[in-house]
């Protein structure tokens, strides 16, 4: 057991009954961190949990735990349209939106989302996708192909972007297409993480 005492060494092994009850034990202690030791009957765990909950108590009442009425401020996560003039350079992704349907990102990378929104359109109407892998010539020429290569990803059977690129790339690449589709460029929504960098 852990009492303030000066007699430790006398103490030894002794039992409770006899720390507690010889010359100068506990009983006759002058520390009042000992008065609770002193109106027991036997040391088990039960006392020991209830004498560190009195001192826990004591403690607080002497060096009380500072309150504060601050609440840090709460950072909004970002959202922005395909066609906001928006580069985003550096920027952590979260998620998107295209046409009012949420996707998620497990990944959260910008070629997780690239790929997902060129597989959207695709799955929405494939054949302006097969007419600019034919070879229609336009500013997504090369970046559409109907073979694995380094640097694509597939989207569908036959159907590879080319992904290994930055993310004013992608953006620019999306915002053509969407043209190339016919779809207004602000059908896709972007969140991205506030404060966060890549």
């Amino acid at each position: 057991m852990r009492c303030l005492t000066a007699y430790n060494s006398s103490y030894s092994n002794k039992s409770f009954h006899e720390k507690k009850t010889a010359e100068n034990g506990f009983d006759h202690s002058g520390f009042r961190l000992n008065d609770f030791v002193k109106g027991c009957d036997q040391w088990t765990e039960k006392e020991l949990i209830e004498r560190s909950e009195l001192l826990k108590q004591t403690a607080l009442k002497l060096w009380p735990m500072p309150s504060s009425n601050f609440q840090p401020k709460v950072v909004e996560n970002e959202v922005y349209g395909l066609d906001d003039d928006n580069n985003y350079a550096n920027v952590k992704i979260a998620s998107y939106s295209l046409m009012n349907t949420p996707y998620k990102l497990p990944k959260r990378t910008w070629k997780e989302m690239y790929i997902g929104v060129v597989r959207a359109l695709y799955e929405l109407d494939p054949a302006p996708m097969r007419q600019l892998i034919a070879g229609d010539r336009t500013k997504l020429e090369k970046v559409l192909i109907d073979h694995p290569e380094n640097g694509f990803s597939q989207v569908a059977d036959g159907v590879y972007l080319y992904t290994s690129t930055d993310n004013w790339n992608k953006i620019h690449k999306l915002r053509d297409l969407f043209d190339f589709y016919g779809i207004d460029q602000s059908e896709l929504q972007i969140e991205v993480v506030a404060g966060k960098k890549e």
